[in-house]
């Protein structure tokens, strides 16, 4: 469950950072 929720925050997180 942590696996894929976590991906997806990460993915989140990651396309936030590279916008910035």
């Amino acid at each position: 469950i942590l696996g894929p929720v976590l991906g997806l925050v990460g993915n989140a997180l990651g396309g936030l950072i590279k916008n910035e």
